[in-house]
């Protein structure tokens, strides 16, 4: 069993920068692109800290960036991550996201289709102990609250950062 890194997570300062259009117009981006994780990263430390668990399991779209973010989160809380990925289907290998997911620790499986990934994923997590298989798009109750919380936090953060 994997020991849990118990420090607290806090979502990393927003980084925004100021476009200026042709006709002058001052138009500010938040670069959460430039976060390890994406904007889901945000979220998940506080969420996944109230699951019960030491393994996650997640079936991924080829291209899916929820993996990369769960990769990063559970190798930063020191728990064990799968991903089972849809292969791309114009090459038939990992997208290079997937690829992205692995090189933070977590083991990945490939299959044909995202139904295959999901109803592999449903069996392994039935059958260990100690993990639980996140759902599609962290589509969960408890994600969205922790998003909802992290988000109000930032948008006060970056309203301190840009001018009226």
């Amino acid at each position: 069993m994997l020991e849990t890194n118990h420090r607290t997570y806090t979502s990393p300062p927003a980084v925004v920068t100021e476009l200026l259009t042709a006709q002058g117009a001052r138009i500010h981006v938040v670069r959460d692109d430039l976060l390890t994780g994406g904007t889901k990263e945000r979220a998940l430390w506080s969420w996944l800290s109230t699951v019960d668990a030491e393994e996650f399991i997640y079936a991924s779209p080829f291209s899916g960036y929820a993996q990369i973010a769960l990769a990063y989160a559970a190798r930063e809380m020191g728990k064990a991550c799968i991903i089972v990925a849809e292969k791309d289907p114009a090459t038939e290998d990992f997208h290079p996201y997937t690829l992205k997911a692995r090189s933070f620790g977590a083991q990945i499986f490939g299959c044909r289709t995202l139904g295959d990934a999901e109803e592999i994923s449903r069996g392994v997590a039935l059958d260990r102990a100690g993990m639980i298989k996140i759902p599609l798009g962290f589509d969960d109750q408890g994600f969205r609250d922790s998003m909802r919380r992290a988000l109000t936090v930032e948008w006060m953060r970056i309203e301190a950062l840009v001018p009226e």
